[in-house]
This record gives C-alpha cells, structure tokens and sequence, in this order.
C-alpha cells in the first residue's frame, strides 16, 4: 500500500513523510538539484526513526532521488542506491555521514528485464526485506507530436511506466513481509500536458496508475 499525493504536496507513508514534487521526473527545468534540496530538509523534519529499515531509492544518483536517500539515511534506514550510472551512485553514496548506515550501490538499467531481476536477486539474498521503495527514476524526451520519433516514446514508456510496474511486481513479496511502503515521484505533465512533451507527459498519466 501508498498513499498517493497530488504532484506538489507532501505524501505520508505510515509514519513517515516524502515529498511528492512537481516537475521532478526527468529533471524537467533547470531546478531539480534545488528540489531535492528541498525534499531532503523537509524529509530530514518529517520522518522517524527508520533504523534496521532497508529502503530502496531509484534515481539516486542526483536531483530528488539522491535527496530523498540522504534523508532516508539520515533517519537510520540502510538504503539501496538504484541508477544506471555507478559512478553518480558511489558519489551519492560518499555523501552519507560517516556515522549513518551504509548505503549500498546497487547499479542497474530499469529497462533491462534481466537487471531487474538481478537486483532483485541481490536484495533478497542481503536484505531479505524492503521497508521503503521510492520510484524517481524517469526518462524525458521533448518534440512536437506530429514529429517527435516513436521510438522516443516506447523508450519513455518503457522507462517511465514498464519499468515502475516490473520494479514493484519484483520486489512486491519482499515489501509484503514487513509490510513495506510504495513511493512513486512523478511530474506534473502527468495531470496538465504542455508543448512539447506529450510523450512525456502520458507516460506521467500513465505511472500514476501503476
């Protein structure tokens, strides 16, 4: 179970709260960095202890994600760092205080069913458990409609919406056993379109119904 949030507002989750941010997917604009900024000092007042919790952050290599697994770390969570660039997650991971729990690095290209599956694997065997999974990681391509190449859409879809449903569906009875919450970051595109990033913006619509 989640609680769902209107893009914008805070979204509580058992004790604990997140930011639900507009515009975060994809980094839409030049102020990601700055939100996750944000989300990390209001998760850093908003959430308990969360100590022998394990959480699992993808798009944790920068912007909201990587904010969003410095504030779940900060409240003693262990947490998994997920992203397709292993050097982005290694630095989000030497930012954590000494003092803190680990993070782990776990790399891995949402799209590719057999990385999936692997992660998976690897959480299962370590951890044995997932108390939080937070979904920030998003792809985003812009164009016109009547130009913009269709296989930027299907990667977009595949990202954004196959990828969230493969995630939770994978980890889905290690959630169950605590029982674990499911956080979902998304835009606001996904509720009003603008020029531009249709593909982008139903692929948004879409993830909000996973």
């Amino acid at each position: 179970e989640a609680t769902r949030a209107r893009p914008g507002l805070y979204c509580r989750i058992g004790a604990q709260t997140v930011t639900n941010t507009r515009d975060v997917a994809g980094g839409i604009g030049n102020s990601a960095l700055k939100r996750g900024e944000i989300a990390n000092q209001k998760g850093r007042a908003c959430m308990q202890d969360l100590t022998n919790q394990f959480a699992v952050v993808t798009g944790a290599g920068s912007g909201i994600g990587k904010a969003l697994a410095q504030a779940l770390g900060a409240h003693g969570a262990t947490v998994g760092l997920v992203g397709r660039t292993k050097a982005k997650l290694e630095a989000t991971a030497a930012s954590f205080n000494s003092h803190l729990p680990r993070p782990v690095v776990l790399p891995t290209d949402l799209s590719v069913d057999e990385q999936l599956d692997s992660l998976k694997a690897e959480v299962e065997r370590r951890f044995g458990q997932v108390d939080v999974l937070v979904m920030c990681a998003g792809e985003i391509a812009h164009g016109p409609i009547e130009s913009a190449p269709v296989a930027d859409f299907d990667k977009l879809y595949r990202t954004n919406v196959r990828a969230n449903y493969r995630m939770v569906q994978n980890l889905l009875p290690l959630l169950r056993k605590r029982p674990g919450q499911v956080v979902f970051i998304n835009s606001s595109v996904g509720l009003s379109a603008r020029p531009n990033v249709g593909q982008f913006s139903a692929t948004q619509d879409r993830k909000s119904v996973v």
